[in-house]
């Protein structure tokens, strides 16, 4: 059991995706990290789930290359959230990147 699963917890974090997960942006927010109102970033939260996804320069970069340049128009899109890895300090850590799915959106990708 791992203790996440069972306190879960306000952000995504790369251990809670094992394979591409579609979710459709719901809202942008910043807020303070860790109680550190010095410490503020920007957080995308989604429909489908409650959990916020803390934005990084990567995955920002990549909203803003498929949604442009104001993330207004990226609200109600949907987006690809997806387990990879990258290097951090010298060594290979788990994180969640971000793409805009392939494709023209299929029947379950439309909202009524």
């Amino acid at each position: 059991m791992k203790f996440y699963d069972q306190f879960g917890g306000k952000y995504w974090k790369a251990a809670d995706l094992t394979e591409p997960r579609l979710l459709t942006i719901s809202r942008f927010e910043r807020e303070a990290m860790m109680g550190n109102t010095a410490d503020q970033k920007w957080v995308l939260y989604f429909e489908e789930d409650r959990r916020g996804l803390v934005l990084n320069q990567t995955n920002a970069e990549a909203i803003r290359t498929a949604y442009g340049d104001d993330s207004r128009e990226s609200i109600g899109q949907r987006l690809v959230l997806f387990p990879t890895n990258t290097e951090l300090q010298g060594r290979t850590v788990e994180c969640i990147r971000v793409r805009k799915p392939e494709g023209p959106p299929s029947a379950e990708d439309i909202p009524y």
